[in-house]
């Protein structure tokens, strides 16, 4: 099981998905991105939805809670979009 077909890793691999979502360090740190996110993100308007993508930041040197360097909104821009 991985929390994204992008971010290849998993602690828990024997197909129970429930299990996995629950006991799962992994998930957790899915489930719980919102609230220990830094930098841009965590002021854009689409954090709800969005969160940027953890497979970026993690291939580019950063920390699971860092910024998605990639997103189009990032700067000071995505504190002024909402969505629609």
């Amino acid at each position: 099981m991985l929390p994204c077909s992008h971010v290849r890793c998993s602690d828990i691999g024997e197909g129970d998905f429930m299990r996995a979502w629950w006991q799962s360090e992994v998930f957790a740190r899915f489930r719980e991105q919102e609230e220990m996110m830094r930098g841009p993100c965590r002021a854009c308007s689409y954090l709800e939805l969005c969160k940027g993508c953890r497979a970026v930041v993690m291939a580019f040197g950063g920390d699971f809670s860092d910024s998605d360097p990639h997103c189009s909104l990032r700067g000071d821009q995505a504190q002024f979009i909402t969505p629609t």
